[in-house]
């Protein structure tokens, strides 16, 4: 969901009058930490400082190996999950079984 300048003003509005963020979260059906971002500043460049603190801890061979794409990632994350938990895998091939007959029958 993209934040709009209304809804923004909303947010500040409700804060204003003491409710928590948490409350204004569920009235505005987004996430507390998503009103916290839009509305503190500190908090905001918190954010941001930590999102880049660990993007420069990651060595540069995994930067562009693996967070080439989200895509990529999941694949990655996906195969090596598979590989590992037989409960997982059990899990995915019945995910993707159910998907496949969804798919038959609007074919239909």
């Amino acid at each position: 969901m993209k934040i709009t300048p209304k809804m923004k003003d909303k947010m500040a509005e409700l804060r204003a009058k003491g409710i928590l963020f948490k409350d204004i979260g569920i009235k505005m059906g987004v996430s507390s930490s998503t009103i916290r971002y839009h509305l503190n500043p500190a908090y905001k460049e918190r954010i941001i400082h930590n999102a880049k603190a660990y993007w420069k801890k990651l060595d540069p061979k995994v930067k562009t190996k693996i967070y080439k794409s989200r895509r990529e990632y999941l694949r990655l994350y996906q195969n090596r999950k598979y590989k590992e938990s037989p409960e997982w895998r059990k899990r995915r091939i019945d995910c993707s079984i159910a998907w496949q007959s969804k798919m038959k029958k609007k074919k239909k």
